[in-house]
């Protein structure tokens, strides 16, 4: 209220003027300051108070809003202003930009390492790929001194570690970090549509853990490949399930093929020997990126070794043939 009258919305006139008087280096930035672009508002019989408008008024300006944050509980947002001009101070970038803008370091380093790994002939076409989860050590305890201390330590929470990785070669397709406990099915789909864009996978190979109807859908209908997975979720029952693919494996469950699981236990093993099952860091950030760096570096220790095979079967051969 202010003079016995009601004010319900603003005209946009007055954002034109604050678009107008702002520079590219924020408001206030041009030669008269912060001063001229206030004095100009005030002086239209508007007071200096904090203005209260109602949360469904469509006269709030779009571009006046902070860019990209979450909408408060009863504010509704109205669609972007057409009006307000691509180089404004007050204009938000859109977001897009392509894939590849939207990738981190981390999966465009994923990316690089199988296509290396392809390139060179160390993976099949459409390789079986295993999966689980593991735990790894926030801190290093020694056995010593778990020995000497007499009690057992219990950890509330620890850092986990989900995989994805190929059962010929041990290379790690896709992998995700969370903070247990939870259930290894949370992060489970989004490995699987990770490691599909990465590789064109012939089966993808989980233990009952993983035993629901939305993960098989992801891997067949989604990955192109096909789900191994014993259907022994829930409580033991000789009913048979309800649901299309958990039915199947219950039908004709291929278990040769599902011997080939435990590949991705060696692969975790391999990893915490050489590189430890401790981390360093101690912020959750900082043990988040050492993960990540421990698991391409593993990838990398095995394409090393595959170059340093691939030298010295050449330089074989070439001893031969000079001696022939």
């Amino acid at each position: 209220m202010y003079g016995g009258k009601r004010y319900e919305c603003i005209s946009s006139s007055c954002y034109d003027k604050v678009a107008a008087l702002c520079s590219k280096e924020g408001i206030g930035g041009g030669e008269e300051g912060a001063g001229a672009l206030f004095a100009s508002l005030f002086a239209e019989d508007l007071h200096a108070a904090s203005v209260v408008c109602h949360s469904r008024g469509a006269a709030v300006s779009q571009g006046g809003l902070p860019g990209h944050d979450a909408v408060p509980f009863g504010v509704v947002r109205p669609a972007r202003m057409s009006w307000v001009e691509e180089g404004s101070a007050l204009h938000v970038p859109p977001e897009g930009g392509g894939e590849d803008a939207k990738k981190n370091d981390i999966e465009r380093l994923f990316d690089a390492i199988m296509e290396e790994a392809e390139e060179r002939g160390l993976s099949p076409a459409r390789p079986k790929v295993a999966g689980d989860a593991t735990g790894l050590e926030s801190r290093h305890i020694s056995q010593y001194y778990a020995m000497r201390s007499g009690k057992r330590h219990m950890r509330s929470r620890w850092p986990k570690l989900s995989a994805l990785c190929e059962c010929e070669t041990h290379l790690f397709v896709a992998a995700g970090v969370s903070l247990g406990p939870q259930r290894d099915t949370a992060e489970a789909k989004g490995l699987i549509r990770d490691a599909a864009k990465r590789r064109a996978m012939s089966h993808i190979l989980l233990d009952a853990e993983y035993d629901t109807e939305g993960i098989h859908a992801v891997i067949r209908e989604e990955a192109k490949a096909r789900s191994v997975i014993p259907p022994k979720s829930g409580r033991p029952t000789l009913r048979w399930p309800k649901t299309k693919y958990r039915r199947l494996m219950r039908k004709s469950f291929p278990r040769k093929v599902y011997g080939q699981r435990w590949q991705i236990e060696s692969a975790f093993s391999r990893c915490k020997r050489l590189l430890g099952s401790a981390l360093r860091a101690t912020s959750w950030s900082g043990q988040v990126r050492e993960i990540f760096l421990r698991i391409l570096t593993h990838n990398l220790m095995i394409l090393k070794c595959h170059y340093l095979a691939f030298l010295q079967s050449n330089k074989r051969s070439l001893s031969i043939s000079l001696k022939s």
